[in-house]
């Protein structure tokens, strides 16, 4: 019996085929294209404020646009009756944060409850 190889090696970017790898080639270029293509744009252009986030029909967190007296966007939730918020000088950093205290609210974790003082010592 005649062992054959499960992939053919005769057609160029066939996976796992030894000749599609261009280690070497990409790492001059930088960034590949899969990461840029993968990235959200971080861009408020079309967002109506506010923004609410939900999780199942239930809004978790809001995201508040920037104003005249308060620059900066902020983030609004509420953990065990008390209003929390967090400011962030760009919208995608106020999304990606809402995005993941709406999760960690609808998984019950207590992270979201915690101060940003109480988040950086339990990191330590």
């Amino acid at each position: 019996m005649v062992e054959r190889p499960a992939v053919n090696r005769n057609v160029a970017g066939s996976s796992p085929a030894s000749g599609a790898n261009f280690a070497k080639e990409n790492s001059e270029i930088g960034l590949t294209d899969t990461v840029l293509t993968q990235e959200r744009a971080e861009t408020d252009d079309a967002v109506t404020y506010p923004k609410r986030i939900k999780h199942r029909g239930h809004v978790l967190a809001t995201i508040y646009r920037p104003s005249r007296s308060y620059p900066l966007y902020r983030v609004s939730w509420t953990v065990a009756g008390k209003r929390q918020m967090k400011s962030f000088p760009r919208y995608g950093e106020a999304k990606r944060f809402a995005d993941k205290t709406a999760s960690d609210l609808a998984k019950g974790s207590k992270v979201p409850a915690l101060t940003s003082g109480q988040a950086a010592d339990a990191e330590h």
